[in-house]
């Protein structure tokens, strides 16, 4: 248990833990800030936190206000007898534990969701495809830097950035990520991708911030007011780095160059992203390295060039790890069509935290 004494101190206690607290008791009068004020801020804050509101007032116009609000679980008056407050925690305790799960439930369907629809993407279009998930893999490690409580609207948002891209023509795909010339109408056609992104996903309840960060992508395109939307403001900077950060090495800078050549760009890229994108692959550089044939591929290992079929058709694209389905097709195709062999990848060492969980990592 944590105490403050007062809504001020609360507050930046609540700024300082990084886990959120189940349940907050507040009181109602206090300087500065009533108890529904305070709990409106703490929800903010920690949104899973089921708030309590005790008073020594028995006013019916804050009761009715704490219960609209949706903010205050349980309303109680002063002097609470202790075994009514313990009561009353243990249900906002409940309460608190099927949000959790309720929210868990959700995000892991729609991701789930999503990521089959992608792993279909790769069977129909796999520049876009290897695009989206080396997108993903980058986004996910900055937001476990950045943004790690909110980290699920990133990593969502960079596997649907580039869904817009699957009603462009393959070759114009191909000149925008080689850097090649584009006449005006190629341009626009272009630019518009994550505006029909954006605009298929605002159909779908409670993505308001994954549509915004998926509108912000491409340089100049502006990213969400911090003060409106703070999931989407450092979401639309984590999304344009990650995506100008996989254009400059499919046009085959090293990472180190890459991060060189964001740092000069305009507009600026955020230096807090670019600092965390530097260190991420600073990690990265030290993976080793392995030529294998495709039995030996596994989803611990990073791609380190394009894979292509014997005929010299684009299977995979480089930088991108190594799924289930990705080792499946390739199997496939070295039974059919063959695959050129070995292939050069990067062995994930698991045993570090900062190359767990994606291939950017």
């Amino acid at each position: 248990m944590h105490t403050a004494a007062g809504p001020m101190e609360a507050l930046s206690l609540l700024d300082q833990q990084k886990e959120h607290f189940p349940v907050i008791v507040s009181d109602m009068r206090m300087p500065h800030m009533d108890g529904l004020a305070f709990l409106r801020e703490a929800q903010k804050r920690h949104p899973l936190s089921v708030g309590l509101l005790l008073t020594g007032h028995a006013d019916v116009n804050v009761a009715i206000a704490a219960i609209n609000e949706g903010r205050v679980f349980r309303f109680l008056k002063k002097p609470c007898p202790t075994d009514t407050l313990a009561k009353v925690v243990r249900e906002a305790m409940h309460q608190h534990d099927l949000q959790a799960a309720e929210k868990d439930v959700i995000e892991r369907t729609l991701m789930g969701s999503i990521q089959v629809m992608t792993e279909i993407l790769s069977m129909v279009n796999p520049v876009a495809f290897g695009r989206t998930t080396r997108i993903r893999d980058c986004a996910r490690a900055l937001a476990q830097r950045l943004d790690p409580e909110h980290l699920w609207h990133h990593e969502l948002a960079a596997m649907l950035s580039q869904l817009g891209c699957v009603t462009l023509p393959a070759g114009l795909l191909d000149m925008a990520y080689d850097g090649r010339s584009l006449d005006v109408q190629q341009r626009h056609a272009f630019a518009a991708h994550p505006k029909v992104a954006s605009k298929l996903l605002s159909n779908i309840p409670r993505l308001e911030s994954v549509t915004a960060i998926v509108a912000a992508q491409l340089p100049g395109a502006p990213v969400s007011p911090q003060s409106q939307d703070n999931v989407a403001h450092i979401g639309g900077h984590i999304l344009k780095a990650a995506v100008a950060f996989d254009i400059h090495l499919h046009q085959g800078l090293d990472p180190g160059s890459a991060v060189a050549t964001m740092r000069k760009a305009q507009p600026p890229h955020h230096p807090e992203v670019l600092s965390a994108l530097e260190s991420i692959w600073s990690c990265q550089a030290s993976l080793a390295r392995r030529s294998v044939r495709v039995i030996e591929l596994n989803t611990d290992m990073i791609l380190e060039e394009d894979v292509k079929s014997s005929g010299g058709m684009l299977l995979l694209a480089r930088h991108q790890r190594l799924t289930t389905l990705m080792i499946d097709r390739l199997m496939r195709f070295t039974r059919s069509k063959g695959v050129t062999e070995p292939i050069r990848v990067r062995m994930i060492n698991d045993s570090n935290p900062r190359v767990r969980s994606g291939g950017a990592q």
